[in-house]
Order: C-alpha cells, then sequence, then structure tokens
C-alpha cells in the first residue's frame, strides 16, 4: 500500500491559477474551504478570491493582490503572479479541488490519531471515552464530502428515478420502504424512509414498545434486517411478549412452565419459523456512542431499519448526562446523523409527560415529549 502525501502544493497552486484564469469554474470549487490548503497564503489567497467573486468582482492577479492589502507582501507580489501565468494549457480545476480537499482531510485524520492517542491514556469512563471518539470521526465524517448543491432538474429528475422504483415495487407487490403493518400509517407515510429520523411518543403504559416491537417484526418478516435497542427491558421479556402474541401462551404459564404438548409444539415452531427473521435485539448497549458503533457493524449485513426503545434512557457519557434536557438533545441530533450516515430509517421511541392529560383538551403536544429539547427540530416525523 504506496503512502499518500499530506500535502500537494502543486494542486494548490493549480486551483488557485486556474480559477484566476477562468473565473466561471469557480462555482464549482466552492467545496473547498481556505482551511483545506496546507499553505497559509494560499488560505489567504483563495478566501479573498471566494469573496471577490461572491462580490460580482473579476477574479485575476490584480484584484486579488490588492483584495489581500496588509497581506499581499507576506503572500508576495511575484509568487501570485507565478500562480497567473504558470498553469498548463490543459487544467482540470475540480480535479485539483478534490486532491486538495483530500489532502487536507488525511492531514485531520493524522491529527485525530494524535488526539486519539492521547484519549486512550487518559482517564475519562469508557462511555464518555466513546462519545468523543464518535464526536471526532462524525467531525471528519462531515468535512469530507466534496459533492456540489445540485441543481432544481437535477433534483427533480432523482425524484422521478424515486417515482418510478415507488411504481415498479408497487407492481411487484413490495415496498421500497419498511412498511409498518399499520395500513393507515403506511398510506400517510408511505413507509419509513431511509436517512428519516422517527420519534413515537406515549405516556408510559400505553404500548409505544409494543407498536414498536410490531413494527420490527413486520419488517423482519418481510426480510429487512433489524437492530433493536432497548433498556426499557431485557431480551426475555421481550421474547416472553412475542410468545403470548404469536402462540397464546399467557406469561403466567410462561412463568410456570405448565405447558402442554401442542404448547411446547408452538414454542418450537416459532423459534423454527424465527430463525429466518433478520431482527436482532441489543438489550446491554447503553449508551448513543456505542449504538452508532454498533450500527455501523451491522453495515455489512445489510442493515435497514433501527428502534431505540427508548430515548430518555440512552446516555451520552458526557457531561450532559447531568443535564437531561441537554441529554435528549445531544442523543437526537446524534440519532438523525446516524439515520443520514447509515442511510436506514431510525425510530426513536420517546416517553411523555403525564401532566398532559391534566389540561383542558387531552391532545398531546410535540411539547409533551419528556425533555423536549430539540426533538421536534431534530425529528422529520413525530407520531403521538
Amino acid at each position: 500500500m504506496s503512502n499518500k502525501p499530506l500535502t500537494n502544493v502543486e494542486a494548490e497552486q493549480m486551483l488557485l491559477g486556474s480559477a484566476m484564469i477562468d473565473n466561471s469554474v469557480i462555482p464549482s470549487l466552492q467545496f473547498v474551504l481556505p482551511e483545506h490548503f496546507s499553505r497559509e497564503r494560499h488560505a489567504w489567497t483563495w478566501e479573498e478570491m471566494l469573496k471577490l467573486y461572491e462580490a460580482g468582482k473579476t477574479v485575476d492577479y490584480v484584484t486579488v493582490l490588492d483584495a489581500l492589502g496588509s497581506r499581499a507582501e507576506e503572500v508576495g507580489e511575484g509568487y501570485l503572479q507565478s500562480l497567473y501565468t504558470n498553469i498548463p494549457t490543459a487544467y482540470a480545476p475540480e480535479q485539483y479541488g478534490y486532491i486538495v480537499k483530500a489532502a487536507s482531510l488525511r492531514r485531520r485524520v493524522g491529527s485525530a490519531g494524535a488526539q486519539f492517542a492521547k484519549l486512550a491514556v487518559s482517564d475519562l469512563p469508557p462511555e464518555e471515552l466513546i462519545s468523543k471518539i464518535e464526536d471526532i470521526v462524525d467531525e471528519l465524517r462531515e468535512n469530507s464530502t466534496s459533492r456540489m448543491p445540485i441543481t432544481i432538474s437535477q433534483a427533480l429528475e432523482k425524484q422521478k428515478q424515486n417515482i418510478i422504483e415507488n411504481r415498479d415495487a408497487r407492481l411487484a407487490g413490495k415496498s421500497k420502504y419498511i412498511l409498518t403493518g399499520l395500513g393507515d400509517l403506511d398510506y400517510i407515510l408511505g413507509g419509513l424512509k431511509k436517512s428519516r429520523f422517527y420519534v413515537l411518543g406515549a405516556p408510559p403504559g400505553e404500548g409505544k414498545s409494543e407498536l414498536a416491537q410490531d413494527i420490527a417484526i413486520k419488517a423482519a418478516r418481510d426480510g429487512r434486517t433489524v437492530l433493536y435497542f432497548t433498556r426499557e427491558m431485557p431480551d426475555e421479556e421481550l421474547a416472553e411478549r412475542h410468545n403470548v402474541k404469536l402462540t397464546d401462551l399467557s406469561s403466567q404459564l410462561q412463568d410456570t412452565g405448565d405447558l402442554s404438548e401442542e404448547d411446547w409444539q408452538h414454542v418450537d415452531n416459532q423459534i423454527e419459523t424465527t430463525k429466518e427473521w433478520p431482527l436482532y435485539i441489543d438489550d446491554t448497549t447503553e449508551g448513543i456512542g456505542e449504538i452508532s458503533a454498533m450500527c455501523t457493524r451491522f453495515r455489512r449485513k445489510g442493515l435497514d431499519l433501527v428502534i431505540v426503545d427508548y430515548l430518555q434512557l440512552v446516555e451520552t457519557g458526557g457531561k450532559d448526562n447531568n443535564d437531561n434536557s441537554k441529554r435528549v438533545a445531544t442523543i437526537s441530533r446524534k440519532l438523525k446523523a446516524l439515520a443520514r450516515r447509515e442511510k436506514v430509517p431510525v425510530l426513536a421511541l420517546s416517553s411523555v409527560h403525564r401532566g398532559y392529560s391534566t389540561r383542558p383538551g387531552t391532545s398531546m403536544k410535540v411539547s409533551d415529549l419528556k425533555y423536549s429539547g430539540d426533538l421536534d427540530h431534530d425529528a422529520d416525523v413525530v407520531l403521538m
């Protein structure tokens, strides 16, 4: 494996020079930021070039030199002129941009490695350690994209393709999205969609966990890989509820073990049936960093749906753990980012303040979600 350079000064020079020669390429280079350059004078130059272009002014050697003001001497008049004049006849500005940004990312990775080394010898508890590592990785990921904004016509072309795929799936008796099994809800939402963050809110004891389990089972029956995180109940209790629902075995019978031969046959049949379901239950993961890491591991299995039961029980591992509102806000933000990163729907259950039922009119509002914080801003859909 060859080593990639952490800087590419020539690509930085080619980018600056080609943009000064042909200002029309600047819009396609705006994914490159001043901080992506390895040389300070290149960063200053690019910063002023972007300002000139955004102001509708000509961007060339003369205007850039003037815009640099007191920094022009440090950049060097002769050096700036050489950028403008030493560009080959055939040049590829966008490719230079990708090279500059990739080198910047590699430098950031090197810096992150140094941060990881410091964290490794720190006295932070494991969950806070994972949370900080996750924040560093998220920052790297956010700064790694080089895709430029698309035009409205391109967006409409993409949506046309989505419509065609939806039609073909419907005609084939399938769905492109995750169906909940609730006819009215599936009709309204069209199913749970990739990269969307859903919040399901209900007061304690009103069946939100049972509904989430039904959605998980429906998705698994349809061959979708589901990762179900629960702090609400252990996996044995989930299995007990499943038996009650699908085999008519009461909790009392399961507790006493007083089953008939027919009952035992039902239990064995369910075990055999569910062996084909890609439904995975995790009742030990406590923190948002661990949830994120587990989802990344499951990406190889073709992860289709993530369910978190429930949001207020998830920990951040940092100082936010001492402030419930901040903790829930951090978790909702990270779950939304998780949905976008893994390109799967994320359904998070949320508790509701009991006090909503004491006010005039008993309809729940988003503000009734416990420690609602930024939930209404982060969630694409809130179900109550």
